[in-house]
């Protein structure tokens, strides 16, 4: 009975090696997208982590201003007894009686004396003023704050606008920062009542250079090449910086849209894509991070273009992408030689051992000397290869032996034919003799 040999499919056009280098492929394509996303969400972390902590930055520069001002107001507090010491408010009269005010100190006119205020600057370095009430205003009549000149501001009028103005009439004190020709003070204002009513001002100024030199060189340690640090007054637009000399106007919608901010109770924040003229940065791409400063009625800015805040990102990003790419390709190639050795030449070392045993060619021995599954396919065909051997060399014994005992019988059977052919002639020999002695019986009888 026939067997037909199974039908045999279409032979793969691609092999077993390039279907798994494409699965690593797809493996690695798959990595190199899961790199991509982790990177990018690593981008926006650490460019949110960056602007986190230029509004920390800018947030500690506004609290410093803070501790500046409270320095400054002890400091004030401190230093105005000095004044008081020189200028008792007990001996201070008002005289209204000849229609034009004057201030006595210790039955004398004060106008023009200026030894209390003069020793005050010595002892202290600070100014001192005193105002004489002139109708509903407030005169300065002696001082040893001077101006730009030399001479002493005295002659003018606390402007009625000042702070420090509805609570003289009130009877309360007033302590703040003022910049008085040039010069940075903490401020001190002491109202001097009788029968409910001020006749004068005591003041002095604390001088605050030393201080707004330490406070410069606090912003200038965070100024670098790319990095810009300042402080904004908004009330006037003036420009505090290691550069100094800077100013934005008062209509700027930067400064604007910040009073607008901290008037809807916003106290920090993060500018994005403007162009802020203060830093000295220029490029629509900034990041300005402020924080508003409520002593000074500053801003505190901290600003960086985005390139530059995020340039050690992109850096690490750069090489990151590089060691990736490179670890591919290096691992690419490898796959591809390991494939090639572990995988393509063994295998056809199998396909041969099986193709040579489909063309019954049991002659060649396969070599099954590796230990791994395609080792153990042709040590499995070397097995069959053995085992073919052997039992063709069973067959052809056994044929042999065959083959032999027929010979055998067949000589036997010749001589056996012999045998009877030589009986056969005896017994007619033995024939012939008895018909002879029937017929001498028959002659005798």
């Amino acid at each position: 009975m026939n067997q037909s040999r199974p039908a045999r499919g279409p032979r793969a056009t691609i092999g077993i090696a390039a279907r798994l280098a494409w699965l690593l492929f797809g493996v690695a394509l798959f990595l190199m997208l899961a790199m991509a996303a982790f990177s990018w969400t690593m981008y926006r972390t650490e460019r949110e982590a960056a602007l986190e902590e230029k509004q920390r930055s800018a947030a500690t520069l506004a609290a410093i201003i803070g501790q500046v001002d409270q320095a400054g107001r002890r400091a004030a507090d401190q230093s105005f007894p000095l004044f008081q010491d020189h200028l008792p408010e007990a001996k201070l009269q008002l005289d209204e009686s000849s229609g034009s005010p004057r201030l006595l100190f210790d039955g004398a006119d004060l106008a023009g004396n200026n030894a209390a205020v003069d020793r005050f600057h010595e002892q202290t370095g600070g100014v001192a003023t005193v105002f004489m009430r002139e109708g509903d205003d407030f005169k300065r009549i002696t001082t040893s704050l001077k101006k730009q000149d030399g001479s002493r501001a005295v002659g003018t009028l606390l402007d009625r606008k000042h702070p420090a103005y509805p609570l003289m009439h009130k009877g309360e004190v007033y302590v703040g920062r003022a910049v008085l020709f040039g010069t940075t003070y903490m401020t001190k204002y002491l109202p001097v009542v009788r029968d409910g009513k001020t006749i004068a001002i005591l003041f002095i100024g604390y001088d605050m250079t030393s201080q707004l030199q330490g406070l410069r060189e606090s912003l200038a340690l965070h100024t670098t090449k790319t990095n810009r640090v300042a402080a904004v007054d908004l009330n006037t637009g003036a420009v505090f910086g290691p550069e100094g000399g800077q100013s934005v106007a008062k209509d700027d919608p930067v400064l604007e849209q910040w009073r607008e901010q901290i008037k809807a109770g916003q106290t920090q924040g993060i500018l994005h894509d403007m162009t802020l003229p203060l830093t000295g940065l220029t490029g629509d791409d900034l990041n300005v991070a402020w924080s508003h400063a409520p002593a000074w009625n500053w801003v505190m800015v901290d600003a960086e273009s985005e390139a530059d805040t995020m340039a050690q990102s992109r850096r690490d990003m750069a090489w990151l992408g590089a060691i990736v790419l490179v670890a591919l390709v290096g691992g690419g190639v490898a796959v591809v030689v390991g494939l090639r050795v572990l995988v393509t030449v063994p295998l056809k070392q199998a396909i041969h051992a099986a193709e040579t045993l489909s063309r019954r060619n049991l002659s060649q021995p396969f070599d099954a000397r590796r230990s791994d599954e395609v080792g153990r396919v042709i040590a499995s065909l070397e097995d069959a290869r053995v085992q073919w051997v052997q039992s063709l060399l069973a067959i052809r014994h056994t044929a042999s032996t065959i083959d032999h005992a027929g010979m055998e019988v067949s000589l036997g059977n010749k001589d056996l034919s012999a045998r009877t052919e030589q009986t056969a002639s005896n017994l007619e020999e033995t024939a012939s003799s008895m018909e002879e002695l029937t017929s001498t019986v028959r002659q005798t009888a």
